[in-house]
């Protein structure tokens, strides 16, 4: 090989190389969106001043964080009974919320059930929320239906109580319509 051809060979190289570059070196996540799970907060924030009044809309999750590719899901056990996890997130701010059914068979109606949420704002300051159901909590899951065809979660739900992160009364009501999917084993 001549000079002129190893030139030449190291230009092609150069020009693969640098056409194959993109703007973004790292890969975006996909996040997914199967329906939401909405509500509102009401309280007073732990400073016992500032008044909590936030809407929240999280639809979506990533397939590789927290919970990993199973964040939405559900499972038909021997008995019939019947686990759904619903997970949704704000990817910016940090928000959560999770909800953990448990029903004794697909007609269920008033299924066993967690949930938990995390509300973060940032403004001048920065507005944390938590609450979930259980302790002193006083909380109601109505509305509910489960379709296991087409794998719909819908329902309302309702918190209420000092046992947040505020440690103030607190009230967190909302609905979900979500779809889960099925885990086969």
């Amino acid at each position: 090989m001549n000079k002129t051809q190893s030139v030449l060979a190291m230009a092609l190289c150069a020009l693969v190389f640098f056409t194959g570059c993109s703007d973004d070196d790292i890969p975006a996540i996909e996040y997914i969106q199967q329906g939401s799970v909405q509500g509102s907060i009401t309280g007073t924030a732990s400073d016992d001043k500032t008044a909590i009044d936030e809407q929240f809309t999280y639809n979506r999750y990533a397939p590789s964080a927290y919970y990993g590719p199973y964040s939405s899901l559900y499972s038909v056990h021997d008995d019939e009974s019947i686990d759904i996890q619903i997970v949704r997130q704000d990817m910016q701010t940090g928000g959560l919320v999770t909800l953990q059914l448990s029903l004794d068979n697909e007609q269920d109606t008033s299924p066993d059930y967690n949930i938990s949420i995390t509300y973060i704002k940032e403004t001048d300051k920065i507005l944390y929320f938590s609450m979930s159901t259980g302790s002193s909590n006083v909380s109601q899951l109505t509305n509910f239906t489960f379709n296991t065809t087409t794998g719909q979660v819908k329902g309302d739900y309702s918190i209420s109580g000092i046992s947040n992160s505020t440690n103030n009364t607190a009230t967190v009501t909302g609905s979900f319509d979500v779809v889960v999917k099925k885990i086969i084993q």
